[in-house]
């Protein structure tokens, strides 16, 4: 059992070490090129960056993508943007994946094993593979589907957890990089080289594919999952870190630099301990990438029950890794000032309300005033998008909130009014994003029942770790910050 954290590997570049020369990279769509290239709005979290005239220049050679450049200031501008979320890498896949170690923790399920090992010997050719036996009721069938494909099998006599299990795998890795693949997914030919190619950057310490469904929704839940499973991060590529858009990647395909892996996983933890192991590898110093462009299937659970039981215990884990994690998990992300417009607003007091987004828009012009060449309207513009993140904050945290408001709702109208409306943003969230009211409509039930688990479950780790930092509000960095 590791109560500690586990020891890191070898130490990272520096923080603001260049990326390569030959690392193609192009400018993130969503970002706002403004005042003929020289400011820059976007990231995340959103933020203005100058830029000089030849920093300009230079970007204007990466709106679509190229090589960052031999030059010394067009890796260091580079490095910026793209810790900035601004500037995303677009790399080539490697040719080969000799330097790569598969690992496949499994208990059981022979037939998924299977299907499994089939496509990582399409997918990477040229690796060693470990299936480790996580003390399988039946390990002859597990031990029969590797053995008909050549493949070394790791046992533990006892279930010791997927943390352990990995782990296992990962001490007897020689290669520089391993590929941690969990039994139930199935790896596209191409996936693997793809990550690999990321790993050109020697900061990154760590890459991950998204994760979509392994067959098209039959049943309502499988529906469901297809549109929101806990391992989909979604379709925008990002840095990962807590506080951002992406703030964890499953470990369901992860393919980690052997050297910033160090002893791996905590085995002490059952569940949550890949967001604990990403987690730790940005504290050590490495970045951590999502990388949506590449995908890998995933064999969903479709069954109700077995939702149920995943989505609580996903939540569940929240207490204890902010016992390890104490500022990477609030309950909410906040920016005091633009939250107060809506604190303001829901208690009925509209002209105060209204009194600070004015004074916010002000702050905003003040700051704003000091570079040239910008839109009048730049400040509402970074106002209103403010306001409306503050206010999916402060829903997303009112729905965690919920098992404790619940009481005061039944006798307060005003409380339940607010519930109702916190519950209801993400069903109206899911319709805009897909523009597709019908499936939003048809998944609510699921949608308010995953709500509903991730606040009960949140709650539940909260006492038994016996702390309430998930339950906890946190500052925010400005949406808008200059750089």
């Amino acid at each position: 059992m590791l109560d500690a954290p586990p020891a890191p590997g070898d130490p990272p570049p520096a923080p603001g070490d260049p990326p390569p020369a030959e690392l193609p990279v192009a400018l993130v769509p969503a970002t706002r090129v403004l005042a003929g290239g020289r400011v820059l709005l976007g990231g995340s979290p959103a933020r203005l960056i100058s830029l000089t005239d030849a920093g300009a220049r230079v970007l204007a050679g990466w709106r679509k993508p190229a090589p960052v450049g031999s030059s010394t200031a067009a890796r260091r501008l580079a490095r910026r943007l793209l810790d900035a979320g601004i500037l995303a890498p677009r790399p080539a896949a490697v040719r080969s994946t000799s330097e790569l170690t598969v690992v496949v923790p499994v208990r059981d399920r022979p037939g998924q094993l299977g299907r499994c090992l089939d496509a990582i010997a399409m997918a990477c050719r040229d690796s060693p593979v470990f299936v480790v036996d996580d003390g399988s009721a039946a390990p002859a069938p597990v031990h029969r589907a590797c053995q008909t494909r050549g493949v070394r099998v790791l046992r533990h006599a006892v279930c010791r957890g997927p943390a352990a299990a990995r782990n296992t795998g990962l001490a007897a890795c020689t290669t520089p990089y391993v590929a941690f693949v969990d039994s139930d997914v199935v790896l596209p030919a191409a996936s693997v080289r793809g990550l690999l190619g990321h790993l050109v950057d020697p900061c990154l310490g760590a890459v991950a594919p998204r994760v979509r469904p392994l067959a098209p929704g039959g049943e309502r839940v499988a529906r469901y999952e297809q549109r929101h499973s806990a391992l989909d991060m979604g379709p925008a590529g990002a840095l990962v870190a807590p506080g951002r858009a992406v703030s964890y990647v499953p470990s369901t395909v992860l393919v980690v630099r052997r050297a910033a892996a160090g002893r791996g996983f905590d085995e002490s933890l059952r569940t949550g301990e890949d967001v604990d192991f990403v987690w730790r590898l940005l504290r050590a110093g490495w970045r951590v990438r999502y990388a949506p462009e590449i995908a890998v299937w995933h064999e969903h659970r479709v069954r109700l029950r077995a939702f149920v039981a995943d989505r609580h215990t996903y939540a569940r884990s929240a207490g204890r890794l902010a016992r390890r994690h104490p500022a990477a998990l609030p309950a909410v992300w906040l920016n005091p000032g633009l939250a107060a417009v809506w604190v303001l607003a829901l208690a009925g007091r509209p002209k105060a309300a209204l009194g600070a987004a004015t004074w916010a828009g002000v702050s905003q012009v003040r700051k704003l005033s000091r570079r040239r060449g910008l839109p009048g309207g730049l400040a509402g513009l970074v106002v209103a998008r403010g306001l409306v993140g503050s206010g999916l904050a402060l829903a997303h945290a009112v729905r965690r909130w919920s098992p404790a408001l619940l009481a005061l709702a039944l006798r307060r109208p005003g409380i339940r009014a607010g519930l109702v409306a916190a519950f209801a943003v993400p069903v109206i969230e899911d319709g805009l994003r897909s523009r597709d009211p019908a499936a939003a409509l048809a998944d609510a039930p699921l949608r308010l029942l995953d709500e509903v688990l991730a606040a009960t479950g949140t709650w539940d780790g909260c006492v038994r770790e016996r702390t309430l930092r998930p339950l906890l509000p946190a500052r925010r960095a400005p949406n808008l910050t200059a750089a």
